[in-house]
C-alpha cells in the first residue's frame, strides 16, 4: 500500500503535469465558444494542492466548477463536479490512477457540456466537419 508521503508526491506530480494542462486547455476551446472560465490552484490539505475549473465566475448564482481533491484519509482523488451553485453535485471517488488523459477529457467534456452546452470536441474539428 502506497504511504502518505508517496500519495501526496503522486497527487502533486498528476495535477502539475496532467490534470492542470488539461483544464487549462478545456477552458481555452470554451472561451472560443464564449464561454468565461478560471482556473484556481490552492490547498485543501497541508501539502495537498487542488484544482478547480469554473464557469460563470462572475455570476456566482449560476457558476459551475469543476474540482479535483485529494481524500489522504482513503488515498484516493475526488472529481467533483458541481452545476447551478452547487444545487447538483456530481462525485467521483477514485484511486490515483484517474488523473489521466481519458478519464479527465471525459469528464471535462461531460461537464462543459451540462454547465454551458458546449461542445469541446467541436472545438478540436476543422470547419465544415
Amino acid at each position: 500500500m502506497i504511504d502518505d508521503q508517496e500519495f501526496q508526491e503522486a497527487f502533486r506530480v498528476a495535477i502539475e503535469l496532467i490534470a492542470q494542462p488539461l483544464f487549462a486547455a478545456a477552458a481555452g476551446k470554451a472561451d472560443t465558444q464564449g464561454v468565461v472560465c478560471s482556473l484556481e490552484n490552492a490547498c485543501d490539505e497541508p501539502g495537498y494542492p487542488s484544482l478547480c475549473l469554473r464557469i460563470n465566475p462572475l455570476n456566482p448564482s449560476r457558476h459551475s466548477s469543476y474540482t479535483l481533491r485529494a481524500d489522504s484519509a482513503q488515498r484516493t482523488v475526488i472529481h467533483q463536479q458541481a452545476f447551478n451553485d452547487g444545487q447538483e453535485i456530481k462525485t467521483l471517488d477514485a484511486s490515483i490512477d484517474s488523473i489521466n488523459r481519458t478519464v479527465i477529457e471525459t469528464e471535462l467534456a461531460t461537464f462543459f457540456e451540462k454547465a454551458a452546452h458546449c461542445d469541446l470536441q467541436s472545438a478540436d474539428k476543422p470547419e465544415g466537419f
